[in-house]
């Protein structure tokens, strides 16, 4: 990654739609507890002391699906320039579009303390909609002589297969 021979893209489906196109994120990250008080050991946070990061997203597609918490989502295709933990997760929440079925960055970190706790719930579900994050590895390419794509996973395809 350092060295740029090679190269990862993710779809991943977000809530809402984003006001742009195209977006670089260009944000440092930490772990969070370093910061403030986080029951999440391993989460991350924008934080000008941490590791550089910076991510670009491009809108592939909108989608209506109705639900109790909204009907707007997106299909962002995902292109982290480094490779830091959570990276893409992280930059999507802090610029308002988290990944569905996000545990920790999604609508309430305690979804994943619960999670830890109960296992997959009724609540949880009505909550977070997936009971996984919606990000989906869709490309990789070492150098120009490799590359390997792979398809939205089958129960990620059927989640957006709602209409604009």
């Amino acid at each position: 990654m350092q060295r740029h021979l090679l190269r990862k893209e993710y779809l991943a489906i977000v809530w809402g739609w984003p006001e742009w196109e195209y977006k670089l994120v260009d944000a440092a990250l930490d772990r969070q507890g370093k910061y403030q008080d986080s029951a999440i050991w391993l989460k991350q946070m924008i934080h000008i002391a941490g590791a550089p990061a910076q991510t670009e997203f491009f809108v592939e597609r909108r989608f209506r699906k109705s639900t109790s918490f909204g009907n707007r989502f997106s299909v962002i295709r995902a292109i982290p320039r480094t490779g830091r933990t959570h990276q893409i997760r992280v930059h999507l929440a802090s610029i308002g579009h988290s990944i569905v079925g996000d545990k920790i960055y999604g609508p309430d970190e305690q979804s994943y303390l619960r999670f830890i706790e109960t296992g997959w719930t009724c609540e949880l579900e009505q909550k977070l909609l997936l009971s996984r994050h919606a990000l989906h590895s869709s490309k990789l390419a070492v150098g120009n002589e490799r590359e390997w794509t792979s398809a939205l996973a089958s129960d990620l395809a059927e989640f957006c297969s709602g209409g604009l």
